[in-house]
């Protein structure tokens, strides 16, 4: 049930107030994924990119102005649909009765009522209990004004956003400005790369590649004293810790030998090719992916190889070597061509305190902009908390 309501305002479910709810069908069988004189009406699907588009087909199964929330997935993602479409598997439509539901305000109060994101507690919408959907009806006069209000709030929020995101997408390129500076001589007074060695990383390193699961084998459910990094674990030229995975003392055995050190770099070399960081000291000799390998050196400053090894001149070289192979995979033997400038280990040493000084005062900028970004869309739903309850009347 709902909490107090404001007078003159009714409580109703979904089921009593939209003309028609359905759930999506397969995909038509006439499909184009770009739109054509022959195929116009569009196709959604409960995808997010680009509003859950999925393709276009000749004939449209919903004629009418509808709301449509992803009933799977990113269970809660709403969107409103002016025109004829056609959904598909796992999203819901859901039609509103003239003079009685406002398709804005029916939008605005999905995105209230159904948690939205993959972390949403529900685990899939169906149609029997979306009907049973409860959400205030106030007049639809007050209905329409409530969600014009909610759309100039909205508007300047996403606004907010997306100067937000535009600011981290800078710093991130100020962060490549730096290890460019670094690396032509730049960013040290008195420094000159004139001077520096150019040498392959073979020429000093050793590179060995991880291990897969052995055939049947599998994650085990509970930690152990033998953990398995993987390709999804590389975050931030380190390791995120937070869903590592262990394996048994059993599989380990047969394992050993593929495992890699806090002293060590590790570098992806397929999927996502090219991440390159170091070992927290607490996953020291755990297991490594043979989505990766390990770079063990001498001579060099560590946090000095992979910054340079993040740089784009160096992230160029690894594009260069993976595009020579058939595959999409860095081969062991093409790791140990890039080439590396290397000054003097005392200004390896230098150039990498000032690149940490640089990094650390970005990287609490943006941890800054992403607790904002958070604030932002927390505020959205306190808005929308305020306007269903009745808050927002004395501002319409």
């Amino acid at each position: 049930m709902m909490n107090k309501i404001p007078k003159g305002w009714e409580v109703k479910k979904l089921g009593e107030i939209c003309e028609k709810i359905s759930a999506g069908g397969d995909k038509p069988a006439e499909f184009s994924p770009i739109k054509t004189n022959d195929f116009k009406i569009p196709i959604y699907s409960n995808g997010i990119k680009d509003n859950g588009l999925y393709g276009y087909t000749k004939y449209a199964t919903i004629n009418k102005q509808a709301v449509t929330v992803s009933a799977r997935g990113t269970i809660g993602f709403v969107c409103v649909r002016n025109e004829p479409f056609c959904p598909i598997v796992r999203l819901i439509s859901a039609i509103p009765k003239d003079n009685i539901l406002d398709l804005k305000f029916l939008a605005y109060a999905l995105k209230f009522k159904i948690p939205s994101g993959e972390g949403s507690s529900i685990p899939q919408l169906t149609v029997p209990n979306f009907k049973q959907l409860e959400i205030p009806l106030p007049p639809l006069s007050e209905q329409k004004a409530i969600a014009d209000k909610l759309d100039d709030s909205f508007v300047k929020i996403e606004n907010a956003i997306t100067n937000l995101i535009n600011a981290k997408e800078n710093l991130k390129l100020y962060k490549q400005s730096v290890l460019k500076s670094a690396f032509n001589g730049d960013l040290i007074p008195n420094t000159s790369p004139t001077h520096w060695e150019v040498k392959k990383l073979g020429d000093f390193s050793e590179i060995k590649g991880g291990k897969r699961l052995p055939a049947n084998s599998k994650f085990s459910k509970d930690t152990t004293k033998f953990a398995y990094i993987r390709v999804a674990d590389f975050e931030n030229m380190s390791v995120n810790l937070k869903d590592i995975k262990y394996i048994t003392q059993e599989v380990q055995d047969k394992i050993k030998n593929y495992t890699i050190s806090s002293d060590d770099i590790y570098i992806s070399i397929a999927g996502t090719i090219g991440k390159v960081g170091t070992i927290p000291i607490e996953l020291n000799g755990a297991n490594l992916t043979e989505n990766a390998a390990k770079i063990t050196f001498n001579g060099a400053n560590k946090k000095f190889l992979v910054y340079y090894l993040n740089s784009n001149e160096a992230q160029m070289q690894i594009i260069f070597f993976t595009k020579a192979t058939t595959q999409a995979k860095l081969a062991l033997y093409r790791i140990k061509e890039i080439k590396i400038p290397l000054p003097p280990l005392s200004e390896q040493n230098l150039i990498v305190a000032e690149i940490d000084r640089r990094f650390a005062i970005v990287d609490k900028t943006l941890n800054l902009i992403d607790k904002s970004i958070q604030n932002a869309k927390n505020l959205k739903q306190s808005i929308l908390k305020k306007a269903f309850s009745g808050e927002l009347r004395s501002e319409i």
